[in-house]
């Protein structure tokens, strides 16, 4: 009897004393549905929570087919989840409160949100002068080689430069 009194009083004091290191240790987590505002699911959809809790800058999760996500283990804090998915307007949950051992259920409906586009151009800009609207065109050595020697020769090489216009019309009736 002796005997079995010393091993229960030693069961009681060795699982009394870790308990409470074993629920320490229970981590915490969010978990939840992503549907759109009519009620249908959402898969795709970026999950990020950020807290000072974490030892990184934040925890991502994507839903599944299913809509469904989960964003586990976490440890115990104060949480901020953003939900994104191209098309929807993104939420933002502020105060999400985890305590030990907790998982909190947060479904979230989403919005379509408005289409946006940007344009990003890159690249210098062409120089140009608004004031004054005289062009130039350097000719080079080689261009002159090439031309041909005809009366017309220099007159035709003219024309295909940019802004140069030959009038041999002048004076003619249609």
């Amino acid at each position: 009897m002796k005997l079995l009194a010393g091993i229960l009083g030693f069961v009681i004091t060795v699982f009394g004393v870790t308990a409470p290191a074993f629920s320490q240790a229970a981590p915490a987590g969010i978990i939840g549905n992503i549907t759109d505002t009519s009620g249908a699911i959402l898969p795709g959809v970026t999950v990020t929570a950020r807290g000072p809790a974490l030892q990184v800058p934040s925890v991502v999760a994507v839903s599944d087919t299913k809509g469904e996500y989960r964003l586990t283990p976490l440890p115990p804090g104060t949480y901020a989840i953003t939900f994104e998915l191209p098309g929807f307007q993104t939420v933002k949950r502020e105060n999400v409160r985890l305590t030990l051992g907790f998982t909190a259920t947060v479904d979230q409906p989403m919005a379509v949100g408005t289409v946006q586009e940007s344009v990003t151009v890159t690249g210098a800009s062409p120089l140009v002068d608004v004031t004054n609207p005289a062009t130039s065109v350097d000719m080079s050595k080689q261009s002159l080689e090439i031309l041909p020697t005809s009366r017309d020769g220099l007159k035709a090489f003219m024309t295909t430069m940019p802004g140069v216009r030959t009038n041999l019309d002048v004076g003619r009736r249609a």
